[in-house]
């Protein structure tokens, strides 16, 4: 029973560590958001860069009640709280989900 038990951990531990980006490298998740297919990349916790066919758009952390939110002065957001959301100025919000 130990050893299942260690084995477990040891595997639950092993993939929490492929979630995370090399030391120095920023994390970089793959999302589907409606119809498009959007990379973000965490250059630091204040920061996404996202990017989708043709076009790409750089964040900074607002405050939000809860999860991270990131936006622009022009009406640009993306918000990753229970999944994410992605809403480009003058379009209908798009519902995110991790690829």
């Amino acid at each position: 029973m130990r050893a299942a038990t260690l084995s477990f951990v040891l595997v639950s531990l092993a993939l929490t560590a492929c979630d995370r980006p090399a030391p120095g490298k920023p994390l970089r998740q793959a999302y589907q958001c409606g119809d498009l297919a959007v990379t973000a990349e965490f250059p630091t916790p204040d920061a996404v860069a996202l990017a989708w066919p043709g076009n790409s758009l750089a964040l900074k952390r607002v405050p939000a009640a809860s999860g991270p939110k990131y936006a622009d002065d022009a009406g640009n957001e993306f918000w990753t709280r229970d999944g994410a959301m992605l809403t480009l100025a003058g379009q209908s919000m798009r519902r995110c989900t991790l690829n």
